[in-house]
């Protein structure tokens, strides 16, 4: 399915190992060259002491670097690396996943990851809508607290959702504002699917043998859990096309 009306305002694969050495000093400069970047920036979280980084694992897979490329961002941190889409998103098959794989064939060449742990592709989705109630109606959800309804209030809703191989964490946040890049602002529904796969360490040439299959079954799986989300009547709103 494709849509002609695209929600997305979020596009980002993920992947979080071990390395064999200071991973976030060495790989920026040679994948700038590399990924013949057009940018490199560094993120706020890189001016903490890398003692404090190792030693909270609230801060170990933060990105502390980010690359600028001509449609993606690539993000560098001590034990993770991001790929993500610049708007407007240009497709799965179309540029995203081939992205990803280059990102990971680069880093193959630095011989600087021991194991790789887990990896996710989290989309995040504004679905329009004027008034709460709008808003709620484009959700397949039935919710009460009390004696509140809740398609009449604000609400922001947090879960986890679990299949053979995915945990789908989904966040649906009502009245959500987001500017984009050229200035214009969207408000409706906040729908966010992250879905990652956890493994037991692998090493990382192991990992990267697989990964081209195992992305392409978390996208689709992330992709249903969305549209099992909405309405049919949300959907058409898209301008869906099936091939």
């Amino acid at each position: 399915m494709k849509l002609e009306n695209e929600p997305l305002f979020e596009a980002l694969f993920e992947f979080r190992f071990s390395p064999k050495m200071p991973f976030s000093d060495i790989a920026p400069g040679i994948l700038f060259n590399s990924l013949k970047a057009e940018g490199i920036q560094r993120l706020p979280h890189s001016e903490l002491p890398k003692s404090i980084r190792e030693n909270d694992p609230n801060l170990q897979f933060l990105p502390l670097i980010r690359l600028e490329l001509e449609n993606f961002f690539v993000s560098i941190g001590d034990r993770v690396v991001t790929v993500a889409c610049k708007l407007p998103y240009m497709g799965w098959d179309t540029g995203f996943k081939q992205k990803i794989l280059e990102v990971i064939d680069s880093i193959a060449r630095l011989e600087a990851i021991d194991n790789v742990v887990r990896h996710s592709i989290k989309y995040s989705n504004l679905i329009e809508g004027s008034t709460q109630a709008e808003q709620f109606r484009k959700l397949e959800i039935a919710m009460r607290l009390g004696d509140k309804n809740v398609s009449e209030q604000n609400f922001q809703l947090k879960c986890d959702w679990s299949d053979q191989e995915f945990v789908h964490l989904i966040t649906a946040a009502s009245s959500a504002n987001i500017k984009l890049i050229d200035g214009s602002e969207r408000n409706g529904i906040l729908l966010d699917v992250d879905t990652i796969e956890n493994f037991a360490p692998k090493p990382f040439i192991e990992w990267k043998l697989a990964i081209s299959e195992q992305i392409q079954k978390a996208r689709l799986s992330n992709k249903t859990v969305f549209f099992s989300c909405l309405t049919q009547d949300a959907i058409n709103e898209f301008g869906p096309t099936y091939s």
